[in-house]
């Protein structure tokens, strides 16, 4: 940690800078909606991307608690005393469904979902843990039929039928699967916070504190979507 804010110290008084390198973790909602997009916001305004890394909660915590990581998006809480939290983007996650599925286009009460398959992420991911302390409660039963760690795989299973999931609502505007899935109208909305994580000793270098901003730039134009 210290040879890296001594590097950076040097690189200061560079006349010729062209990049540095630092890593950059995010929970697998980030890696799959937002995280080409940040990268590619980032290359047109520094001319290089930092590397990045994508894996749940846990891993990532594992990897900022041993300064394997620089800075994290991430969308569930963490534990560790040593590692801090600051607001980054508000997301929401809703029911989907494919679009011609008898529960859109049209109001849903809560006792209909009773009755449906789901397919879910992985017991201890962020998704599936705002799903069993958020909408799980408000159910009296439910059929989980398929749990994936993939994202991709979880959509293309609601596709060919498999279930309903639980996801970001970022996933409707993706140009393919925007096409054929919507959200299932429920009485509430269920939004949540995601953050910036770091290690509370991490130094953060210039080029770290431009990536935050691009975000939280990021975060003005894409809060939450209706």
């Amino acid at each position: 940690e210290m040879v890296r804010r001594a590097t950076d110290i040097s690189e200061l008084f560079r006349a010729r800078k062209k990049f540095s390198q630092f890593r950059v973790g995010c929970t697998r909602t980030v890696g799959t909606f937002m995280i080409a997009e940040l990268m590619k916001g980032f290359e047109d305004a520094m001319g290089w991307i930092p590397a990045v890394e994508i894996a749940n909660t846990h891993a990532i915590a594992e990897r900022l608690a041993k300064f394997e990581l620089d800075i994290a998006l991430i969308e569930g809480p963490v534990t560790d005393p040593e590692l801090v939290t600051e607001p980054w983007l508000e997301d929401e996650m809703v029911v989907v469904a494919p679009k011609d599925h008898p529960l859109t286009g049209r109001p849903v009460s809560y006792d209909e979902l009773n009755n449906v398959r789901w397919v879910l992420r992985e017991e201890g991911s962020s998704s599936r843990n705002f799903f069993d302390t958020q909408l799980r409660q408000k159910l009296s039963s439910i059929h989980v039929n398929a749990e994936l760690n993939s994202f991709d795989a979880i959509i293309r299973s609601v596709l060919v039928g498999l279930g309903l999931t639980y996801i970001s609502r970022r996933v409707l505007t993706d140009p393919f699967y925007g096409r054929y899935l919507t959200a299932v109208e429920l009485p509430d909305r269920f939004r949540r916070q995601l953050t910036f994580c770091r290690h509370a000793d991490k130094y953060l270098s210039p080029d770290v504190h431009a990536w935050m901003n691009h975000c939280r730039a990021y975060a003005m134009r894409h809060g939450v979507i209706e």
